[in-house]
């Protein structure tokens, strides 16, 4: 655990179909190499379950370097299928004193408590009470970091 002052995302979305699996992958490969390269990026890690639930937990130097990666590039450009492809989404951002890894299950009750959840058009019974079940798979996670510019 490093006792430094960052700022923590984290998100969660359910896909509507195993049709979307593939343009979801293939659309978070390119999202977590702009991630990796962003600038105030530190660490982070997804999960991808079997039952098509995707989570992120991503750690910045500050709301700025977050909110700059969020308005461009893949990770903008695939925001406006989030309604076709979803029945489940939401997220959670705030600063923290330190980087400590959460559970997926600590993040479940920390978005249902204190996250955001964009209007869908066909949202789950989950999504219309804004509650986020923890994950039955958290062995399943892939951690990753910043991309490094040493020559």
């Amino acid at each position: 655990m490093n006792e430094i002052m960052a700022y923590l995302s984290m998100t969660r979305l359910k896909l509507k179909h195993p049709w979307y699996l593939l343009p979801y992958l293939i659309q978070s490969y390119r999202i977590i190499q702009q991630i990796r390269a962003s600038e105030g990026f530190i660490c982070g890690q997804v999960l991808t379950e079997p039952n098509l639930c995707m989570w992120t937990m991503t750690w910045w130097e500050s709301s700025a370097a977050s909110r700059a990666f969020f308005r461009q590039g893949n990770h903008r450009s695939v925001m406006p299928v989030l309604d076709r492809w979803s029945v489940e989404a939401a997220g959670m951002n705030q600063q923290v004193d330190c980087i400590h890894s959460y559970t997926w299950a600590e993040a479940a009750q920390m978005i249902s408590k204190d996250g955001f959840f964009p209007p869908l058009s066909t949202p789950s019974p989950n999504q219309r009470q804004q509650y986020i079940p923890p994950p039955r798979f958290p062995w399943a996670t892939v951690p990753f970091r910043q991309i490094s510019h040493d020559p």
